[in-house]
């Protein structure tokens, strides 16, 4: 049984973003532990052999040793965040080749700080990484069980998915998207936070969210304008989520260092 309070991960690389169709984004025998968030897109993950198919809400895990590969599906991005690692002698983790934590909120922005802070590297990054990673390695282990064990999707959650990921900078609501896979609004959100663990809203958010640090970190645009590219009609309301889910306001990331 893994002593998680005697943990002491050794992070050697970061990653995040969107990956390209048809690209193989691993291959060969891994000399560290490995997570992988899967945050959109679809592809197949082959571990020791066993293939495994890929989607949003996917976690995949490489211990030291297991030989691993995996592509994107043609005509499809996958967004995905990864953190690399190495533990003490005599270490391990108890988490499966593939587990389905969801789509959670509290999840996602560990993985989008880590990122964050290993791209910045500001002094004591490779303290802050430690802790991050600590607190995502917690966070899988409180996962329950069946939410890993069960891999049957609902098609119309994922539906709704798709259709979001496709549509985010769209004015976009819980009745609309309802309407969309003929369900009552109420009984659609209750069967979505069941699947995903997060609300539809926390989901259309966190889209939104992601396109807005590729943003920031591409272009130099005012806070104002990336708000509105995606998605959100509110300056002032983006600013306060994207802080929520990323740890600092859109600001501080922007290129040219200013608000407007």
């Amino acid at each position: 049984m893994t002593d998680f309070e005697k943990l002491f991960p050794d992070v050697i690389h970061c990653a995040g973003g969107k990956y390209a169709p048809d690209r193989v984004v691993a291959q060969g025998r891994a000399d560290c532990h490995s997570l992988t968030y899967a945050l959109g897109g679809k592809g197949v993950y082959s571990a020791d052999g066993e293939r495994l198919d890929v989607g949003a809400g996917d976690m995949l895990y490489a211990a030291p040793g297991s030989f691993r590969k995996a592509h994107i599906y043609p005509e499809e991005h996958m967004e995905l965040y990864a953190v690399n690692f190495k533990l003490r002698a005599g270490q391990t983790l108890p988490f499966p080749a593939i587990s389905h934590p969801g789509c959670r909120p509290a999840l996602m922005e560990l993985f989008v700080r880590l990122t964050r802070v290993w791209a910045e590297k500001e002094p004591y990054f490779a303290v802050e990484a430690r802790g991050l990673t600590l607190q995502i390695i917690c966070a899988l282990a409180r996962v329950p069980e069946s939410g890993g064990a069960d891999r049957r999707a609902d098609p119309k959650v994922e539906r709704v998915k798709a259709y979001v990921r496709e549509n985010y900078t769209q004015p976009l609501s819980v009745p609309a998207l309802a309407q969309l896979v003929g369900l009552n609004p109420v009984y659609f959100g209750s069967l979505f936070m069941r699947s995903e663990q997060c609300s539809v809203k926390e989901y259309i958010n966190r889209m939104r969210i992601n396109r807005a640090l590729e943003i920031l970190r591409t272009e130099n645009l005012p806070v104002v304008d990336v708000a509105l590219a995606c998605g959100f009609g509110d300056a002032f309301y983006f600013s306060r989520v994207f802080k929520e889910l990323v740890g600092v306001p859109p600001s501080k990331l922007r290129r040219g260092g200013s608000a407007q």
